[in-house]
């Protein structure tokens, strides 16, 4: 009788144990390598700025805006990230630059205006006879000026065209023109020189 015992050993396998650590996977050459994580941007962080910071900073003799120094450091000190504030602050300088042409624009009115005021209330060419004082500043313009829509156009640009005193020096050159009938003084035979160089003369 065969022997169960020996038979068994003869044909019992021995058993496979798993390994203990797993496999190496083979690294393909050709695949690419997998894109590393981007690092989180660092925290946006900014020191507290106050008031009288900025005030510490401005030259003797200047006046802060606080209005639009206190709407400053609430986008400084509120913005999370910097982009935030760089658009915050991009907003900001387009509504300052629209302010500051607004005042520019006031300032230049309102000094037209007072020089119109000024000339119309002047006793010495305003008032009633104003229009024919402009009128004599015209003729003065037109005659010796060598391109006299260039003056006219140069006086409506700067405003100097409404300067009570602008019109007097143009009254004053109109006076020391004198008229084409007048009497010649002197020797009547002597030259009569163009009216150029009598308006201009050093003599």
């Amino acid at each position: 009788m065969p022997n169960d015992l020996v038979e068994t050993q003869q044909t019992q396998q021995p058993m496979q144990t798993e390994p203990t650590t797993e496999p190496t996977q083979t690294t393909n050459p050709t695949q690419e390598p997998a894109s590393p994580t981007q690092p989180e941007p660092p925290a946006f962080d900014i020191a507290e700025a106050s008031l009288d910071a900025l005030k510490a900073k401005l030259p003797e003799g200047t006046e802060l805006n606080e209005a639009l120094a206190s709407e400053f450091l609430t986008l400084l000190n509120g913005a999370k990230s910097r982009t935030e504030l760089a658009e915050g602050l991009m907003d900001m300088q387009l509504k300052v630059a629209a302010q500051a042409e607004e005042a520019m624009t006031k300032a230049w009115n309102d000094t037209q205006a007072a020089w119109k005021k000024e000339m119309e209330e002047d006793p010495k060419v305003g008032g009633t006879q104003l229009s024919a004082n402009l009128a004599k500043a015209q003729e003065v313009i037109n005659t010796y000026a060598e391109n006299p829509a260039a003056v006219k156009e140069l006086l409506t640009l700067t405003g100097s065209g409404n300067s009570v005193h602008m019109l007097k020096f143009l009254m004053a050159v109109s006076s020391a023109i004198p008229g084409e009938s007048a009497p010649v003084e002197g020797n009547p035979t002597t030259e009569v020189k163009p009216r150029e160089q009598r308006l201009f003369t050093t003599s």
